[in-house]
C-alpha cells in the first residue's frame, strides 16, 4: 500500500502543477469522458481508502530520550488520527474534488463567456465569470498539500532501510533539489 501511497504522491506533486497550470478545464459533462478528470477521482479514490486505514495504522509515541513505543489500541488510534492528520486530509481531497465535481455537472461553458458580444456589461460580467473560474481552478493547489502526507510514508520507510546518516541526508538533498528544480 505504501507503494501505491508512492506513486500517488509523486503523481501529485508532479502532474497537478502541470495540470493546473497548462491544461484547459473540461467543464461541464464531457470532464466525465476527459483522461484527467478520471484520473484525478482515481487518485481521490486512493486517498480516501487511505484516510479509512489511517483509522487501523498503529503510531509511535517518544519521549525526550528517544525511547519510543507503539501503541495499538483502536480507539486511541482513531483519536490520534482525528486530532492530527485527518482535518489536513479531508480537506485535500475533499475540496479539489467537490469543486472538480462541480464544475463536471455544470453547465457552465467559460468558452460562451469568452466568445460573449463585445458589449461592455457582457465583457465585464464575463471576465468577472472567467476570473472567479480561475480562482477556483487554483483551488485545485490544495491537492499538493497531500504532499505533507510523505512524511509517514518517509517514517515508516526510514525504520525499514537500514543506510547510514550521511546516505540518507544526501538522498534527502538530492530529491529536494529535483524536486524544486520540477517545479521551478
Amino acid at each position: 500500500w505504501d507503494m501505491l501511497m508512492s506513486l500517488a504522491l509523486i503523481y501529485t506533486a508532479t502532474l497537478t502543477p502541470f495540470e493546473t497550470s497548462f491544461i484547459p478545464p473540461v467543464i461541464g459533462p464531457a470532464a466525465w469522458m476527459d483522461a484527467w478528470f478520471l484520473a484525478n477521482r482515481c487518485l481521490d479514490g486512493v486517498f480516501l481508502v487511505d484516510m479509512g486505514l489511517q483509522f487501523f495504522v498503529a503510531y509511535q509515541t517518544g519521549n525526550a530520550f528517544g525511547e519510543g513505543t507503539w501503541v495499538q489500541k483502536h480507539e486511541e488510534i482513531i483519536w490520534h488520527y482525528l486530532t492530527t492528520w485527518f482535518c489536513l486530509d479531508l480537506g485535500t481531497v475533499v475540496l479539489p474534488m467537490t469543486f472538480d465535481i462541480w464544475t463536471a455537472s455544470s453547465a457552465f461553458d467559460e468558452q460562451a463567456l469568452i466568445e460573449a458580444p463585445n458589449t461592455v456589461t457582457n465583457t465585464v460580467n464575463g471576465a468577472e465569470k472567467v476570473g472567479v473560474l480561475r480562482v477556483l481552478r487554483a483551488l485545485r493547489f490544495v491537492k499538493l498539500v497531500r504532499l505533507v502526507r510523505a512524511s509517514r510514508l518517509y517514517a515508516r520507510w526510514r525504520a525499514r532501510i537500514t543506510l547510514s546518516s550521511a546516505t540518507m541526508t544526501y538522498a534527502g538533498c538530492a530529491f529536494t533539489l529535483i524536486f524544486s528544480s520540477h517545479l521551478f
